[in-house]
């Protein structure tokens, strides 16, 4: 079982600009849905990705980006 999983989330303008990372342009983010892994149960994630039109694009982005499938397992092994 894989540790970190993707995620999505729909993010409005203010909170995709809050978790923008930091030294970033803020202007591109605005309201959607945003795609990460995440650790369910825990901190450890990595940053917000998107805004995407639906929860399927933003979960495919994730899972292209990272090469891990929908339960978060490497498709490289």
């Amino acid at each position: 079982m894989a540790f970190m999983k993707p995620a999505a989330c729909y993010l409005t303008k203010d909170e995709a600009r809050e978790y923008a990372p930091p030294g970033v342009d803020v202007s591109d983010y605005e309201a959607g849905w945003y795609g990460r892994l995440s650790a369910p149960g825990y901190l450890d994630c990595t940053d917000w990705t998107g805004p995407f039109d639906t929860e399927a694009e933003a979960l495919k982005n994730v899972m292209e980006t990272f090469e891990v499938d929908e339960n978060g397992e490497d498709l490289n092994d």
